[in-house]
């Protein structure tokens, strides 16, 4: 009897037909557990190492950089350039890029940020996390903010204009409060002011709004001419003030009437805190031996004339007595000289007698010179009084 063999599938496992009777060998079994198990093993394998990847890169999505959503097509130079973040804290490093299209590139970790040049650029956001690297990119146009010296708040002076003149090379556009669009423009009246200056895409501008005071020129009156004489002290004057705050002389006082003891150019400027005028006069020498004063070192009233009350005496036959006055030791006045009515001084301070003391006084005179020209001068001194 002749036996052969036929492959069959038996209970799942491969086995031999023989006889009608299905076995399936021991040794056969074992290997097939153990591809079992190896088919698992590589299964949990992959899972493990698959899982660190797709975090990653799960994350790095979550983590998205910019999309630019909000961003705009043109900027300014000096403008802060923000858009819509799609998170709010990354985990990774990110920056920005800036690539001009003349190739130079610009990084930068801060947010937001500006360029200070104008041109198209390309804005590229990087984020880089666990080795891994994602970015996003969008064009740009900066365009150029005008750089020009604006007007401020100003003061002029009457007859005066100040002028704006913004060069013509420059690419931008001018507008004035009042419409106008002149890059040369003069403002010579008080007012309210202002100008925008535009680049010309009309994107990027500045601008400044300020107000202009034209102030009064100040006015005076000098005599153009004075004589004075050899060691005699006179007196200039300004006359006829109007819109003057203070003035000052080329002697250095500051008074409107200052004292003269020498002949030569005197000259006075007037000042109202921004606006000045000049006046000028000039001191002549002169010999002036036509008229002179003397005056007594004592006034003895214990000789009974009451003449002698009068301190002056003189060798003009033309003078004018303008005032006269006589002190006590202590400042106090004792005599007024009236012009209307001369009456000497008789030694009494008040109702009572002036006690014998040195008495300070002075006397403003007006003399009519040589040429037939009235001058003031005044002299003063101290007098003695004897009983």
């Amino acid at each position: 009897m002749i036996s052969y063999r036929h492959s069959t599938k038996c209970d799942g496992n491969l086995g031999f037909f023989e006889s009608e009777s299905c076995i399936c060998p021991a040794w056969l079994s074992f290997w097939n557990l153990r591809l079992t198990i190896f088919i698992s093993y590589l299964f949990v394998l992959s899972f493990l190492f698959s899982s660190p990847i797709s975090a990653a890169v799960s994350m790095l999505h979550a983590q998205r950089p910019a999309r630019f959503d909000t961003i705009k097509d043109t900027y300014c130079t000096g403008e802060n350039i923000r858009f819509q973040q799609d998170v709010t804290h990354w985990k990774g490093k990110s920056y920005w890029r800036v690539t001009y299209d003349t190739g130079d590139i610009i990084d930068s970790l801060l947010y937001p940020f500006s360029c200070n040049k104008g041109g198209w650029i390309q804005l590229t956001h990087f984020l880089e996390s666990e080795g891994m690297r994602d970015s996003f990119s969008r064009s740009l146009f900066i365009a150029t903010t005008p750089v020009a010296e604006l007007p401020q708040n100003l003061s002029l002076c009457e007859g005066e204009a100040v002028v704006f003149d913004f060069p013509e090379e420059e690419e931008f556009n001018i507008l004035w409060q009042d419409g106008s669009t002149e890059l040369k423009y003069v403002i010579e009246k008080t007012g309210n002011y202002a100008v925008e200056i535009r680049d010309r895409t009309g994107k990027c501008k500045i601008g400044s709004k300020f107000f202009v005071k034209v102030l009064p020129i100040p006015e005076a009156t000098l005599a153009p001419d004075y004589y004075i004489c050899e060691n005699e002290t006179i007196w200039i004057e300004v006359k006829n003030l109007r819109n003057v705050k203070s003035l000052i002389w080329n002697n250095g006082s500051t008074f409107p009437d200052p004292e003269i003891t020498a002949p030569g150019d005197y000259i006075v400027t007037l000042q109202n805190g921004v606006c000045e005028t000049q006046l000028s006069t000039v001191v002549h020498p002169d010999d002036c031996q036509s008229c002179e004063f003397y005056f007594a070192d004592a006034l003895d009233l214990s000789t009974g004339s009451s003449d002698l009350g009068w301190i002056w005496r003189t060798t003009c036959d033309a003078y004018q007595i303008l005032n006269g006055a006589i002190f006590n030791p202590w400042g106090q006045s004792v005599y007024f000289f009236n012009p209307l009515d001369p009456v000497p001084w008789n030694g009494y301070c008040g109702n009572d007698y002036c006690p014998e003391a040195g008495y300070s006084y002075f006397v403003d005179v007006e003399v009519l010179d040589e040429r037939g020209e009235w001058k003031r001068e005044r002299y003063s001194g101290t007098i003695r009084l004897v009983r």
